[in-house]
């Protein structure tokens, strides 16, 4: 889907793309961005001593960007068998035997999304100063995708939380997601003023 289609579909009424395919796009473009930092970086005089870091982060957001793509395709998918499994009458053996599966499904994609959001913001913080100072509005750009990325995902897993069985083990799950948010957080306000 080329970026206007899928904006124009993010904005209809219905089911998918919603919030779990923006914010995995919102991943994607804060790895790419920060890609491209590096191979503006990678080869210069300049940052002689980082090549090391440079093909690293280079192969690494590459995958990352891709990465995100598929599980905005993974989190529509989950959503469109919770949503099925939401229609079934309350005692449908077939809604109590898999809605288990489709919650946890439900919830490890947008999971994915902040593991992917937290790679691109540690990477990004590796590369101030040992990348072009000319993009360093683009590395800061990177990182504040990657923290609102990962802020969205932290939505969609928030929100299936409420459907897993066990109140113990969603909130357990809460407060690492409060934890890990804090840290992409302090992260991105680091890096935000290291490149001004």
């Amino acid at each position: 889907m080329k970026i206007a289609e899928f904006v124009e579909a993010l904005g209809s009424k219905a089911p998918v793309p919603g919030g779990g395919a923006a914010a995995a796009v919102v991943a994607a473009l804060g790895a790419a961005l920060g890609k491209m930092v590096v191979e503006y970086s990678a080869g210069k005089k300049s940052l002689a001593g980082n090549e090391a870091l440079h093909e690293r982060a280079m192969l690494t957001l590459g995958a990352l960007a891709k990465r995100a793509i598929e599980l905005g395709e993974a989190d529509a998918k989950a959503y469109e068998r919770l949503n099925a499994l939401w229609k079934l009458d309350a005692n449908d053996a077939r809604k109590k035997r898999e809605m288990p599966d489709a919650v946890r499904e439900a919830i490890a994609a947008p999971n994915a999304v902040m593991d992917v959001c937290e790679e691109t913001l540690g990477l990004a913080e590796e590369l101030v100063g040992k990348s072009n100072t000319m993009l360093r509005s683009d590395l800061a750009i990177a990182a504040i995708l990657a923290e609102a990325g990962m802020r969205s995902a932290a939505w969609n897993v928030r929100i299936n939380l409420t459907l897993l069985e066990d109140p113990n083990e969603a909130e357990g799950a809460r407060r690492e997601i409060d934890e890990r948010l804090m840290r992409a957080k302090a992260a991105c306000e680091r890096i935000d003023a290291a490149c001004r």
